[in-house]
């Protein structure tokens, strides 16, 4: 379940589940998402797609 919110509702969301057992709980604390298709703008995808394989070369 991932949910998010003010501190209060997680908190309120955490004691309804807790009668079913909860196993594991991560809060990640403010954090900032983008909405929309402008998350990979033209830039970032030239960027991603001209990273290049590291060169091995074998050693006698």
């Amino acid at each position: 379940i991932e949910v998010s919110g003010t501190v209060d509702k997680i908190d309120g969301l955490l004691e309804v589940l807790r009668p079913f057992g909860v196993l594991e709980m991560a809060r990640t604390g403010r954090i900032s998402m983008t909405r929309g298709n402008d998350l990979l703008r033209p830039p970032l995808l030239d960027i991603e797609s001209s990273a290049s394989e590291p060169e091995i070369t074998k050693v006698k």
